[in-house]
């Protein structure tokens, strides 16, 4: 994984001066514990990295002529059919159109009889290798930096403070966990990744 800020950004949200290395070690810490909380609230990685990711040949990942991937995808440098064929670029497109990351790889069926397909087994038949990731690089946008910074500094300030504080009101005690800051949230919020599959009808089709 990338870490999505830098120990010097920390430090100087901190107010720490850049010589007093006393707690370096915790806040890299922090910084690399906020970096993945970020990836498993957002359910994506602000980063590009290559490799050979496998899909069913069935529903929900196939719908039609569309294979459903479950990470943001930026390019494919070899598309591989559940039946052992390589698909040429020229026979596909990505959704959505215009824009990265991509969410799902298209087949043009109309001048051809091309469909996803496989051989004995249908489980893990597709594979896609490539880029994957919401951005190129390992610089993240600049609100993903400054929530791991956010995150990074909030979580060094309550090192030594509870995880939970309770209150006693007249019907008993009440515990509440410590709440991540309300603006690390807002600044995720626009980021999170919708999954995106295809919808049964029993009564009709996919589609």
């Amino acid at each position: 994984m990338v870490n999505y800020c830098t120990l010097a950004q920390v430090k100087l949200a901190l107010k720490i001066d850049t010589g007093d290395t006393e707690n370096d070690e915790l806040l890299n810490e922090f910084i690399e514990e906020s970096s993945l909380q970020i990836d498993n609230e957002t359910a994506r990685q602000f980063y590009a990295s290559y490799e050979t990711r496998r899909f069913d040949a069935a529903y929900p990942t196939i719908d039609a002529n569309m294979l459903f991937v479950d990470k943001d995808l930026l390019g494919i440098t070899t598309l591989t059919n559940g039946n052992g064929t390589a698909i040429a670029p020229s026979a596909y497109v990505f959704e959505p159109a215009n824009y990265t990351p991509y969410y799902a790889v298209t087949l043009l069926t109309g001048a051809t009889s091309l469909t996803w397909q496989y051989n004995n087994d249908w489980q893990q038949a597709i594979s896609v290798e490539g880029t994957w990731g919401y951005n190129l690089g390992t610089t993240p946008p600049i609100p993903i930096r400054r929530a791991c910074i956010r995150r990074a500094t909030w979580r060094f300030k309550q090192r030594d403070a509870p995880f939970e504080t309770s209150s006693f009101p007249e019907i008993g005690a009440v515990v509440t966990p410590t709440a991540i800051p309300e603006d690390v949230i807002t600044l995720l919020a626009p980021f999170k990744r919708i999954v995106t599959t295809a919808i049964y009808d029993k009564n009709r089709s996919w589609w």
